[in-house]
C-alpha cells in the first residue's frame, strides 16, 4: 500500500492517493483501532503452516504506515535534497484538502510547514531549523498565478519545475502566499 499512495502523490494524483487513504486507513480509525492491524479485514488472516490452518492477528503492523510517511513527504511536501538536509523541498500536494500542517525531524532540528486555501488565496508558512535552506514549490503552475509575496514583498519566482510550478528559495521562517490569476 506504500508504494501505491507515494507514487499517487509522486506522479500527480493527490486526490486519489487520499481516497485511498480515507478508504483504507479510515476503516481502520471507525472500527476503533488505535493502531494499523495486519491485515484489512481487521480480525487477522488465515494462513497454513505444517500444523494447518491458522489465523494470525497483529493490532500493530509496521509494514503499512504509508499515510504517516505520506502526510509528511507529500501532504506537508517536506523532502531532503541535500546530505544532512541541508536543503530541502517543500512541495505540498494538497489534493482535495484545505490544509495542513505539521512538523518533520531532520539532523539539524524540525522542518515546520502549514498551508491553507482560501478561495482563491494559498498561503504557506514555513520554519526552518539553522543551516537549512528550502526550495519552496508551490502546488500551481505560474501561469495560474497572479501574485506569489514572501514575507509580504512581492516576488517572482525564482525557476519552474518541469510542471511549469514556481520553485522559491527560502530560509529560517517564511510566509508565502499567492492568489489564483482572474481573481480579485
Amino acid at each position: 500500500m506504500d508504494f501505491l499512495i507515494n507514487g499517487l502523490f509522486r506522479y500527480g494524483y493527490a486526490d486519489y492517493a487520499l481516497r485511498v487513504i480515507r478508504q483504507r486507513y479510515g476503516r481502520v480509525k471507525k472500527d476503533g483501532f488505535d493502531t494499523i492491524p495486519e491485515s484489512w479485514n481487521m480480525h487477522g488472516a488465515r494462513t497454513w503452516d505444517e500444523r494447518g490452518w491458522k489465523t494470525m492477528v497483529s493490532r500493530s503492523v509496521a509494514l503499512m504506515p504509508g499515510p504517516v510517511y505520506a502526510a509528511g513527504r507529500w501532504v506537508l511536501g517536506i523532502g531532503s535534497l541535500a546530505p544532512g538536509c541541508e536543503q530541502v523541498e517543500i512541495a505540498p500536494r494538497p489534493g482535495d484538502l484545505q490544509w495542513a500542517e505539521g512538523s518533520v525531524p531532520t539532523s539539524k532540528g524540525n522542518v515546520t510547514v502549514s498551508w491553507k486555501r482560501d478561495s482563491d488565496m494559498f498561503r504557506l508558512e514555513c520554519g526552518l531549523p539553522d543551516g537549512v535552506e528550502a526550495i519552496v514549490v508551490l502546488p500551481f503552475k505560474s501561469s495560474d498565478l497572479k501574485q506569489i509575496r514572501v514575507n509580504g514583498q512581492d516576488v517572482a519566482p525564482d525557476n519552474t519545475d518541469a510542471d511549469g510550478k514556481p520553485m522559491l528559495s527560502v530560509c529560517r521562517q517564511s510566509l508565502i502566499e499567492c492568489s489564483a490569476a482572474g481573481q480579485n
